[in-house]
């Protein structure tokens, strides 16, 4: 199975360079089937004892984090796609798991606050802890 690893890490970049250069929605598709095991094993990860309804949610929100990491792959970076695309599936499905496990509508951006704030923020002020908050998303976004 070792041997598989580099010829399919080529496949991957083959899809995705088509993807990005020649913008060929079918390797794309292609490409998302390729990873869709991936998508699994992490939502199985995030909610093992899941009920069948709740798993299929967190696939569905893995591939929309698998479709962004596809979009915002660059192919001419020397970087494994699914060392690439595994934090940014993660993040959609911690996100899903958030937005379900709070019984009245938060807003993400309070829900980080209060958990930044639970974390330790210490002798930081709100504002201290917003400003830090705003930088974070400013560097995932960059």
């Amino acid at each position: 199975m070792l041997s598989d690893a580099p010829r399919r890490d080529r496949r991957d970049l083959e899809l995705l360079r088509r993807f990005h250069h020649d913008h060929d929605p079918t390797a794309r598709d292609a490409m998302v089937r390729r990873a869709l095991p991936l998508v699994q094993a992490l939502a199985h990860q995030a909610d093992a004892g899941a009920e069948g309804g709740r798993r299929q949610e967190l696939i569905d929100a893995g591939a929309v984090g698998l479709r962004r990491a596809i979009d915002r792959f660059d192919p001419a970076r020397d970087t494994r796609f699914t060392a690439f695309a595994a934090p940014v599936i993660e993040d959609e499905i911690r996100r899903q798991v958030t937005d379900t496990t709070w019984t009245a509508h938060v807003p993400r951006t309070l829900r980080a606050l209060d958990t930044a704030t639970a974390r330790g923020a210490g002798d930081r002020t709100a504002a201290d802890v917003v400003r830090a908050l705003r930088a974070e998303r400013a560097a995932k976004t960059a």
